[in-house]
């Protein structure tokens, strides 16, 4: 019996062959790479002790899906087999840290309570920074007032020596208001003096008003005066006229007032008042000083025989 000729292999299913098998090759590398990243991963958790947990989970995660088999579309709309599957990979524990000793929980606890300690001191030291802060503001300004009370105290002082200086002046100034107050009082009293003896020596005197001056040639001896000083003081100046002012004070008293006994009046004086002037338009008055206040008083008594003349006459007071 004659041998079957084999059927030549189609060439989808040679592809199909030779896909598969480069597929296969594919995967298998993959694998080994999967593990080789797996053990750089066990490698570097095991240095770096920090790495959280989480962190791992990321990476495994990362690493399942990068190690996921997807088939090789090489010939499109090509149905085959799917003879792979997923390949698992192996879960990674989570990193625990070692144990701690209990002598460096001990150190550790104590280096907190330390911290602890500092952070309430310096707490308290900026609370005492701020009362300082506060207290220097606070001296700061009780200087200022201390300043501003001197300064007062300065003005003060001043006003004191002003105040001083002015009481002297005023002392010095009242001894000499009561010594001039004194001097017043003994002037008064003086004065008072002056005045009763010149009105008791006036008390004698008569002044005659308007009688017409008619000087004479000579000087008579009737009409000297021997106190010249007394007189002069009297009418302020020279008695020394050429006039009879006795004579003519006679002849009045006989004549205009009708006194019979006229020459039996007793006086001492007659002389006119102030200095002769030829231009001045009235005569000057004349004043008669009488040796008894009896005639006087008559003299005095008659001056209403006078009503009709125009010579009048007063007593003589002190100005």
């Amino acid at each position: 019996m004659p041998r079957r000729k084999k059927k030549p292999r189609n060439r989808a299913q040679k592809y199909f062959s030779d896909s598969s098998s480069s597929d296969q090759r594919s995967f298998s590398d993959k694998r080994l790479c999967t593990q080789a990243k797996d053990k750089v991963h066990l490698n570097n958790s095991e240095h770096n002790s920090s790495t959280s947990t989480s962190k791992g989970n990321n990476i495994n995660n990362d690493m399942n899906s990068s190690s996921q088999y997807t088939p090789m579309a090489s010939t499109p709309n090509m149905n085959y087999p799917q003879n792979f599957s997923s390949f698992p990979l192996q879960s990674i524990p989570p990193y625990i840290p070692p144990p701690i000793s209990p002598s460096i929980e001990m150190s550790l606890r104590e280096l907190c309570q330390k911290m602890s300690n500092v952070e309430m001191k310096l707490t308290k030291l900026d609370r005492i920074e701020e009362r300082l802060e506060n207290m220097d503001k606070q001296f700061k300004y009780v200087d200022s007032e201390v300043c501003a009370c001197k300064q007062r105290l300065n003005t003060l002082e001043q006003s004191a020596q002003f105040l001083s200086n002015v009481h002297d002046e005023y002392e010095i100034l009242k001894g000499r208001i009561d010594t001039l107050t004194s001097g017043i009082e003994s002037t008064k009293s003086l004065n008072n003096k002056v005045l009763d003896i010149e009105t008791q020596s006036l008390e004698y005197n008569l002044l005659f008003f308007s009688i017409d001056e008619e000087p004479i040639a000579e000087e008579t001896e009737e009409n000297k005066v021997t106190d010249s000083k007394e007189a002069g003081h009297v009418i302020g100046g020279s008695l020394r006229d050429n006039e009879n002012c006795m004579e003519n004070i006679l002849k009045f008293l006989e004549k205009e007032m009708k006194f019979e006994d006229a020459k039996s009046f007793k006086m001492e004086k007659a002389y006119r008042l102030g200095r002769s002037n030829d231009g001045a338009d009235k005569p000057r008055p004349i004043v008669v000083r009488f040796s008894s206040l009896s005639d006087r008083s008559k003299v005095k008594n008659a001056s209403r025989r006078l009503k009709d003349s125009k010579i009048w006459y007063k007593p003589s007071i002190p100005s």
